[in-house]
């Protein structure tokens, strides 16, 4: 899997086809030593190994762009959204929860899903990085993942819509509607 650093203005790599991305955050990175915070982005890094290849998709198909505690995974725009989204969502907090266990650092992740052509890293970003979304793990100590998937997704996908909240985002230039599920 191909990492590089993150640039919010950066257009959706791969061209112009709609590409299923998520953004993850690690949740009280920035209180921990140098050592920790290393070991928390190798963790990050494997889980999303992880997660591709339980949706089936080699590591040199997908694009990663990191930036200390967060990183952006760009699919493969064959990879067809309304049928990962399902998988890719238990497959990250099952290999979350996997993870917990083997380590007494706790990482808890901020995540959100989105589908888009250019630019849409921003969006990924601000939803990621929201109020709405660090509140929702703030009140869920237990929690291990607060994620956020925008409405086209979670339309499309065959998503239990139980297990989701509607809620509104406010970002710089819009109010903007997601579905909140934090597990």
């Amino acid at each position: 899997m191909e990492r590089v650093k993150a640039d919010p203005r950066a257009v959706t790599p791969g061209g112009t086809a709609p590409r299923l991305a998520f953004a993850m955050d690690i949740i009280g990175y920035g209180h921990r030593d140098p050592g920790a915070k290393e070991a928390l982005r190798v963790r990050v890094d494997a889980l999303v190994g992880r997660v591709l290849a339980d949706l089936g998709i080699p590591h040199m198909d997908a694009q990663a762009e990191a930036s200390g505690d967060s990183t952006v995974v760009f699919l493969p725009s064959r990879v067809p959204a309304a049928h990962a989204l399902p998988r890719m969502i238990s497959a990250v907090a099952e290999r979350l929860s996997r993870d917990n266990q083997r380590y007494q650092d706790r990482m808890r992740l901020r995540m959100a899903v989105s589908v888009g052509r250019h630019g849409f890293t921003e969006e990924l970003y601000r939803l990621v990085d929201s109020r709405v979304l660090r509140q929702a793990i703030s009140d869920h100590e237990h929690a291990n993942l607060a994620l956020l998937v925008t409405p086209d997704l979670l339309h499309s996908a065959a998503l239990d819509r139980a297990d989701f909240s509607e809620v509104e985002i406010k970002t710089k230039e819009s109010v903007v509607t997601a579905w909140l599920r934090v597990c």
